[in-house]
């Protein structure tokens, strides 16, 4: 998706409206907090670019995991331990982003915002690893998979489909929020 620094505060409103997600966010070193609302505009503030985890509530219980370099056997399945009560907060050895291993994740979906900082805009995403892992046992929660298309869905009522670049030769494939559409269509380029 295109968005400028003035979408942020459309993006942000959309998610902390969100009564089944929560924002994962740093509350000290290597401690991590849930929290129903989140002002991203603050994290963006002396950066370009910030990495968000969003936990969608009713997926169940976040993942506990801390590299051990132990590595189940192959077609083996570890279930990792819970975070007691992510709304209290934990502690955790990683300091960017809070993590809950690949295949274990499957409740928590990641954010990127990325705004200008050359000449044009770039592409910000949301992402989540939606059912890659059921054939190994970890599938996703079927409530996690209806609210995926119920925020795309969101996205899209406050976004403007255009090709990537706005190339007209390009399938329609990015969501520009408003002001990033108003900086597109008045001649401002975007990445590819």
């Amino acid at each position: 998706m295109y968005l400028i620094k003035e979408d942020v505060a459309i993006l942000n409103q959309l998610l902390n409206q969100q009564t089944d997600l929560a924002f994962l966010v740093g509350n000290g070193f290597s401690k991590w907090i849930a929290s129903t609302t989140h002002d991203i505009s603050q994290d963006l503030k002396n950066r370009n670019s910030c990495l968000f985890s969003l936990w969608h509530v009713p997926s169940g219980p976040l993942p506990f995991i801390e590299p051990t370099g132990n590595t189940p056997a192959f077609g083996e399945i570890e279930v990792p331990p819970s975070i007691p009560d992510p709304w209290k907060g934990w502690t955790q050895i990683r300091t960017v982003t809070p993590y809950f291993g690949n295949a274990t994740s499957t409740g928590v979906f990641s954010l990127e915002i990325r705004l200008l900082h050359s000449d044009s805009i770039p592409i910000s995403s949301f992402g989540w690893l939606g059912n890659h892992y059921r054939e190994i046992g970890y599938p996703a929660h079927p409530a996690t998979v209806v609210y995926w298309k119920r925020l795309r869905q969101l996205i899209k009522k406050e976004t403007v489909h255009i090709p990537r670049a706005n190339n007209p030769r390009c399938k329609k494939e990015i969501y520009a929020f408003p002001n990033a559409y108003a900086a597109i269509h008045n001649g401002h380029p975007c990445h590819p």
